[in-house]
């Protein structure tokens, strides 16, 4: 059984998560629509939500919950491990960037919307199947 301070610590890391999506989402306002691209950018923002609470979700876990490579605290680190590390941090910077410029496209807008959703929902998809394949320690 955990202490009270672990558990003070998951509440805490919960509630901080929880108030990102929700400011995420107050910022945004994903089903106001846009006159001139209704649909690409409802579609645009829904896909970043979900992305970032998922995204929320695996840093959670693996905040509390993953057990580190047994080689990792002597330095050895696989060339695996390199990979997933690279992929973690485009999952992290490209869905961010993406909103951050999107005001600034003008021209190819709806276009620019589409290819950012897509790669939500690409990288969502590479979150979930890590979060499935991933043997937690729970």
């Amino acid at each position: 059984m955990q202490n009270l301070s672990q558990v003070f610590l998951h509440i805490i890391f919960i509630g901080s998560f929880a108030f990102f999506v929700v400011l995420a989402t107050i910022l945004l306002k994903p089903f106001r629509l846009h006159k001139q691209r209704p649909y690409s950018t409802a579609v645009m923002k829904t896909t970043y939500l979900v992305y970032l609470a998922v995204f929320l979700a695996y840093i959670y876990l693996l905040l509390f919950y993953f057990e580190v490579q047994p080689g990792a605290d002597k330095g050895i680190i696989s060339f695996r491990m390199r990979l997933e590390y690279v992929a973690f941090l485009v999952a992290f910077v490209v869905p961010n960037v993406a909103m951050l410029v999107r005001r600034k496209i003008k021209h190819w807008r709806v276009n620019y919307n589409i290819i950012a959703s897509a790669f939500n929902i690409f990288i969502l998809i590479y979150l979930v199947l890590r979060i499935w394949t991933t043997d937690w320690e729970f």
